[in-house]
Parts: C-alpha cells; structure tokens; sequence
C-alpha cells in the first residue's frame, strides 16, 4: 500500500515567534518551495520536520473547548498541548465579530497550523447557525436526506460549496462531513435525515459531490462514519453501535460509499464507535471491539484493503460506545486507537491529561514512537495539501447567508 517517496523535499528550520507566550526556541517548518508550502506531488517525512516529542504528540490531539471567547485556562491547554486540531461547536459562536476574534486568538497560540474543524452537515446537525448576531444571518442548510432526494448531484456540489464558504468566514478549514451512512434499519433515528437515503449508489454519488463541493471552497471534507452505522440502532452516544449484518453484506453495501470516496482521492474518513458482529470469533478478543479501536478494521480493511492513504480522525473520544471494551483509561483508549491505525484523536476529556499521559508512554516504550510518527507526516502532509496557503483567509460575512 505504502508508496515509497521519490524524492525528500529540503527543508530549513527557521525559529517563529507567535502569541502565548510561544517560546523563542520552538520550530517551525519552512519549506523552499515558491507558494511557501510543500509541493502535493512530494512525500513529508517526519525526520525532515524536526519536531520535538511534545510538538508530535501536539499534532495528534483535535481539542475542543465550549466558551465564545479565550481565557486562561485555554490559553494553558494550548501553549502546553500545541494541538494539530481545534473543534467548534454550537457553544463557540457568539456574535460575528468575538467568533473570528475567537478563531484568530486560537490561532496566534500555535506555531503550527491547525485544523479548525466543525461538524457542518445540515439539518439538526449544524454549529454556524448557533450565531447569535441580527446583522449576520446564517444560512438554514437543508438535511441530507432531502438533497439526497433531489438526486441531482450538481445540486449535491453546490450544497457543498455553499456550507464550505460558510465556514471559510471563521477560517474553518476541515468539515466533519459529508455523512457517507446509509439508513438501512427502519428503526435508526441516529443517523435518519442526515443520511443522503438507503440506496447505496445513491448515497456514494451524493457523498462524493458535496465533499468536491467542500473542497471546491477550500475546506477539508471528512466522510464519516466508517464502517457505516446507518444498520445500528444503537446511538454511539450512549453505547456501542454493533453492525449485526455479515461482512459479505457490508463490504457490497455500507462501504460502497468510502470505497467511492477514496478512489476519488478523499482527504480523511473518520471512524465510529461501530462494532462488525461477523468480523471477529466470538472467542477473539477483539469481538465487538468499536471499529475505532480495531486494527482489523482501520489498518485492515480500511488502509490494505481500500488502499486510503489520507487521514483517519476517530469519532469523539468523549462517547460511551468506546467504554465497553477491555481499554479502561482514557489514556488506554487513546493508545488503543493510534495502535489501530487513526491518526488524531477527537475531542479527548482532558487534553493537557492525556498529553503528559501520551508523552510518559513513549518515554518508558509502552507505546512506540514509530506508531506516533507515521501518523503526524500524515497531518502534517495534508496540512500542507489543503490549508497551508488558505490559512489565514477569511470569506466575508456575507457568505454566512449561504449567497
């Protein structure tokens, strides 16, 4: 699966001074190419980063924190933690002008740029609309279901192209999006309306449109959430999600749609808390592990098998359907989901916690640096891919009205 790099960009290192106290002696990657970001032709080798261990273990963690404005205690969790991502959520927006200010003062803390993600399906699942300003409105994106009915995928990109200009406003650069599940139990009322339908070449075309839509504005799509969890019932919420259906079924059916979307070239696929019944022997000890954690689904199936080579973000790290397996701690967990193949971790309980905890265990060997490595030349490519030359674009806020 793995290409090997035919050639190693050169790279300097220059010293960055930024907000928050960033220290004199911290590095940042500087890249000889003419736009000032890498080449997409070109592999990004770790070594010729020159990362500490602590900038590494950064890279791996996509925080969130819930208030509309910075203040000491987020200032503290990102100068130690220096995360490779930071989440929005409803709780964030505020007015235009203090979200922005929010955006720009995460930002400043950073010496590396992040990700800034945000779950932007339509629907019941939208966070721009959380605006609380009369001078901006924002835009009421349709659900899923009801674009997938129109099956008209041009309308399917526009949609796309219309939520990414939107979040290009607040400098949102990655959507947690498209969903790529198809509702197949009559009973799901997790997935539902923000599903494109229950027809699976349907659902693999709309997918595909809205994340090239998502690209065509500059934001980074994210299909979720493989290994599919329109066929469960259960929330993954409150607890394991379990696929009951054969592999024989789900490999013709719920994986059609991020088979498309990697042969199309998808940047990152995040993976849920989904349990595949028919994958492991009762006996396994892997039986009903969350796909999350199970090097058989992500390294297996997802990377040999489908041949991605983009990034996989787990589903947040904070749901009960990652607590009923043999992985206890957080830190445990963590562990577990880098060992299986994902390269950031969504959303842990205590960032600067698992930090320190993420650090000791590559001190004392419990976890190899190898494992932490191969997943931050991955961030750091598709950093380099997709928001490096964008970051610090702002749309007007006249694209929130989705005109």
């Amino acid at each position: 699966m793995k290409k090997t790099a035919a050639t190693i960009i050169c790279v300097i290192m220059c010293l960055l001074m930024s907000g928050c106290g960033q220290k004199e002696s911290d590095p940042v990657a500087y890249h000889l190419d003419d736009r000032g970001g890498f080449l997409t032709e070109r592999k990004y080798l770790i070594e010729e980063q020159k990362l500490t261990l602590d900038q590494k273990i950064g890279q791996l963690l996509f925080v969130e924190y819930r208030r509309t404005a910075m203040d000491e205690k987020l200032e503290k969790m990102l100068e130690t933690v220096q995360p490779g991502g930071f989440i929005l959520f409803g709780e964030n927006f505020s007015t235009y002008e203090k979200t922005l200010k929010l955006v720009k003062d995460v930002k400043s803390c950073l010496s590396i740029p992040l990700f800034v993600g945000c779950d932007e399906e339509g629907g019941r699942v939208q966070r721009i609309s959380s605006l609380k300003d009369r001078a901006h409105p924002t835009y009421d994106i349709p659900t899923m279901r009801s674009v997938g009915n129109k099956g008209d995928l041009g309308y399917a990109e526009k949609m796309g192209q219309t939520i990414g200009a939107m979040c290009r406003v607040f400098g949102i650069n990655m959507d947690f999006a498209p969903v790529a599940d198809i509702v197949i139990d009559s009973g799901d009322t997790i997935i539902s309306t923000r599903a494109f339908g229950s027809d699976s070449k349907l659902v693999a075309e709309m997918a595909s449109a809205l994340g090239r839509g998502l690209q065509n504005s500059g934001v980074m799509p994210v299909y979720k959430h493989f290994p599919g969890h329109g066929s469960s019932a259960q929330d993954s919420h409150l607890a394991l999600a379990v696929n009951q259906r054969t592999m024989a079924q789900i490999e013709q059916f719920e994986l059609l749609p991020f088979r498309k979307a990697v042969e199309e070239g998808a940047p990152a696929i995040m993976v849920g808390h989904i349990a595949l019944k028919d994958l492991h022997e009762e006996s396994d000890e892997d039986y009903l592990m969350p796909a999350t954690l199970d090097k058989a689904v992500i390294t297996g199936i997802l990377r040999e098998q489908m041949g991605f080579e983009g990034l996989v973000i787990t589903d947040s790290l904070q749901m009960n359907g990652l607590k009923n397996t043999r992985y206890k701690t957080d830190a445990d967990i963590a562990q577990a989901a880098l060992e299986a193949g994902c390269d950031m971790l969504l959303c842990p309980k205590d960032a600067l916690k698992l930090f320190e905890q993420l650090k000791e265990r590559i001190e004392n060997g419990q976890l190899d640096v190898g494992v932490v490595d191969r997943a931050v030349t991955r961030i750091l490519k598709y950093k380099h891919l997709y928001i490096w030359d964008i970051y610090d674009e702002y749309y007007d806020a006249q694209f929130l009205s989705g005109k």
